[in-house]
């Protein structure tokens, strides 16, 4: 490909521009139907990003701080590893990259043999010189921190450098997801530390996306959630996570073993931040079901449970914490008066029969359970509950 005579782009060029216009309409009449809004991310503004594919080209356009990227291409291609260009494309692959008035495209040439770049600056064709390999590797450098083939690039720089090279670059990723890419792929060699997990967790916690937080998280070995800083550092990220599913799912990671007093202080403070009913009470049973609630977390525990909304969930979890080794008087007059707060006598009634079975009978605790009967509106059904304490 060359420039004519006449100083315009190539046939190719020009035929690639009119497909990427023709992309980019499309695109902003469907935007048209929707708000846009803005949004500040790590200092950035990002005024838009699209990532779409279509018959096996992968067009990626963003636009930060007024500096406008454009990347086209099809196939696969391994940067090299120093950073410095592309090293590797597979057979009928190409790449077109443009950045401001500069682009770039990278094909095969040479009956495959041979990887040929051609630079422009505007219409003005840049030769291979340190300016054209300076643009080169800014454009790599620029790709790698968006993220294009980031599962590959990690490979690589473990192949390199192990676990240590691969967490130095994830700080260098404007891409969210390549970062949860990168991060992934060293849980899944399972060779991290406890202060590098804690650091690519910090670095996940930076993420805007619930999803791939939550996505993240659940890799994460539950051995390596030993570590008091770790697993601090996980907690965190799921207070941050907006989601109360992505939340709850997240949480129930870390609960399916047993927690600190520490650990557990953690998980509830999260568990209290969930609106919903239904994910509180699946977050707080599977809390339950794992762990004892140690004494300096009976009562946060007792509040977390006392913010639920519905009878229902607050009842099934109430029903779970029956089944617990409880045994200070204190923490059943607790437990009792957090009975009586229940609205429905159906599940009032029976809440109090059940506590009848397992409290100890003695004179402060019989005189809670009497005061919470007594909430109880149906006359009926006080007497039962009453009757089952004689």
């Amino acid at each position: 490909m060359t420039i004519n005579r006449k100083g315009q782009l190539p046939e190719r060029a020009v035929s690639d521009k009119s497909i990427v216009m023709k992309k980019v309409y499309i695109l902003a009449v469907a935007l048209s139907l929707i708000v846009v809004s803005c949004r500040i991310r790590n200092g950035i503004n990002h005024l838009f990003g699209f990532n779409f594919h279509r018959h096996g080209t992968t067009h990626i356009i963003e636009n930060i701080n007024n500096e406008s990227t454009e990347i086209e291409y099809s196939g696969n291609f391994v940067f090299r590893e120093d950073e410095t260009g592309i090293k590797h494309m597979s057979p009928g692959s190409y790449l077109d990259y443009r950045s401001d008035d500069r682009r770039m495209m990278v094909e095969l040439t040479h009956g495959g043999s041979k990887i040929g770049y051609e630079l422009y600056d505007g219409s003005t064709r840049l030769p291979m010189n340190e300016e054209g390999r300076n643009f080169i590797a800014a454009a790599v450098r620029k790709m790698i921190a968006m993220g294009i083939f980031a599962e590959e690039r990690a490979a690589q720089l473990y192949h390199v450098g192990g676990d240590s090279l691969v967490l130095s670059k994830i700080p260098e990723l404007t891409s969210d997801q390549a970062k949860i890419t990168y991060a992934g792929y060293l849980l899944q060699k399972n060779t991290l530390n406890s202060e590098e997990m804690t650091v690519i967790l910090k670095e996940v916690g930076k993420s805007s996306s619930d999803i791939e937080k939550e996505q993240l998280l659940v890799k994460v070995p539950v051995q390596a959630l030993d570590s008091p800083s770790t697993a601090k550092a996980y907690l965190e990220i799921i207070g941050s996570i907006n989601s109360d599913i992505e939340k709850e799912q997240a949480l129930g990671h870390i609960t399916a073993h047993r927690l600190t007093d520490e650990q557990y202080a953690g998980a509830l403070s999260v568990i209290n931040s969930i609106q919903s009913d239904i994910q509180k009470e699946q977050a707080l049973t599977a809390l339950l079901d794992k762990s004892d609630a140690p004494d300096t977390c009976f009562d946060p525990l007792l509040i977390t449970i006392g913010h639920i909304n519905s009878d229902i969930e607050k009842s099934n979890v109430l029903k779970a914490l029956f089944q617990k080794d409880i045994r200070p008087a204190a923490h059943w007059i607790a437990l009792i008066r957090t009975v009586s707060q229940v609205n429905s006598d159906i599940n009032k009634d029976d809440l109090l029969i059940e506590v009848s079975k397992r409290m100890p009978r003695t004179p402060e605790v019989q005189e809670a359970y009497i005061t919470a009967a007594k909430t109880i509106n149906s006359q009926q059904d006080y007497a039962r509950v009453v009757s089952a304490v004689k």
